[in-house]
């Protein structure tokens, strides 16, 4: 459920993107010649924003019901948007991901499974 959180977070990103977009490389406006068509197709993209941001909220609030700490959704949710936005950003945008861009992504995953993964029980140490 988180996954698909992150997923509709993304997607959401991309809708309003091209929805609001004034520029003249946002091609998904730029097809139509007709300006009442291109407001139609700005729209869609809007309402397509809203509902995806709606989803996204439900599907995040759900999965933090049902997971016994919060950071297990947090992280998923996160690293799913995370991915999938660098994929929206490269196949639909021509954005080059470079080799430095997908090192600094690990390493923000690394740290958050860092931070999620739980204390040493048998150090004797007391949490906070």
């Amino acid at each position: 459920i988180a996954f698909m959180a992150g997923v509709f977070a993304a997607t959401g990103s991309v809708a309003g993107k091209l929805a609001l977009n004034t520029a003249e490389g946002n091609v998904a406006v730029a097809t139509f010649d007709n300006a009442h068509m291109q407001r139609f197709v700005r729209a869609a993209f809007f309402a397509s924003m809203l509902l995806c941001n709606g989803l996204q909220m439900t599907l995040f609030s759900r999965a933090l019901a049902c997971s016994k700490t919060s950071v297990q959704p947090i992280m998923t949710s996160f690293a799913a948007n995370f991915c999938v936005t660098a994929l929206y950003g490269h196949f639909l945008f021509g954005e080059h991901l470079v080799l430095l861009w997908w090192l600094g992504a690990s390493f923000v995953a690394t740290g958050m499974v860092l931070l999620s993964s739980p204390q040493g029980e048998g150090s004797g140490e007391k949490r906070a």
